[in-house]
């Protein structure tokens, strides 16, 4: 995704255009029991995929953080000197 593109979505979920949707449960509530608007409902937690895909891209962040430091290296000591 571009940075432009990124950008655009966060000001649209920050004006209220458009809605970010998270994938959670609520543990301790079960739905025959909750009436709606009743705040019983135990912290929400991310559901196990999007705990997963959270990891999965903290994981390529942090590698391409590495390799992005690397090739800087490289340049400076290979090419600008």
């Amino acid at each position: 995704m571009r940075k432009k593109t990124i950008n655009d979505l966060r000001r649209d979920v920050d004006s209220g255009a458009k809605r970010l949707r998270i994938a959670a449960t609520c543990p301790g509530v079960s739905k025959a029991t909750s009436a709606p608007g009743v705040d019983d409902a135990g912290a929400p937690e991310l559901t196990p995929d999007a705990r997963r895909n959270y990891f999965d891209h903290r994981d390529g962040i942090a590698t391409a953080d590495k390799m992005i430091r690397g090739m800087q290296d490289y340049i400076k000591e290979q090419c600008l000197n």
